[in-house]
């Protein structure tokens, strides 16, 4: 007797009396299967876990939103932050510092407690629309604010 054909006997001699069941084939390919046994194939998405894209780095961060050229300028050269935001480092330090990141409790992101515009505060000065910054700072806090 075939597998395919002794698993279909064994489902169906113990759900006897039980009535019809239904049995998974996560191949894709359907054993043989008796009057009393339902075979469905499951679908490949529903076996292979989708992984949820990782948070960005701070180096990251710095560079999109926070460095020169970015919407928040922040390290601007003469202006601004220029000495303690110089490099993604220095800024990750200095906020750090300022009680600004503290892992999943950073007040960088807290309404109620952030200096960026973004979330409540009032800097930068002059801001600009940043939905992937609010996004992308909050998925890097959500992972502990790590410094990389």
């Amino acid at each position: 007797m075939k597998t395919a054909d002794f698993t279909a006997f064994l489902v169906a001699s113990l759900t006897a009396g039980c009535g019809a069941a239904v049995v998974r084939d996560p191949t894709g390919v359907a054993p043989i299967a008796s009057p009393m046994v339902r075979v469905e194939a499951m679908p490949a998405a529903s076996l292979t876990p989708q992984p949820s894209a990782p948070p960005p780095t701070w180096t990251a961060l710095f560079a999109a939103y926070f460095g020169a050229g970015s919407p928040g300028s922040c390290g601007r050269a003469g202006r601004c932050h220029a000495d303690e935001m110089r490099d993604a480092s220095s800024a990750y330090d200095w906020l750090a510092r300022r009680g600004y990141i503290d892992g999943t409790r950073s007040a960088l992101v807290d309404p109620s407690n952030s200096c960026l515009r973004w979330f409540g505060g009032n800097m930068p000065p002059q801001p600009q629309p940043a939905d992937d910054a609010t996004r992308d700072l909050q998925a890097w806090v959500a992972a502990g604010a790590p410094d990389d």
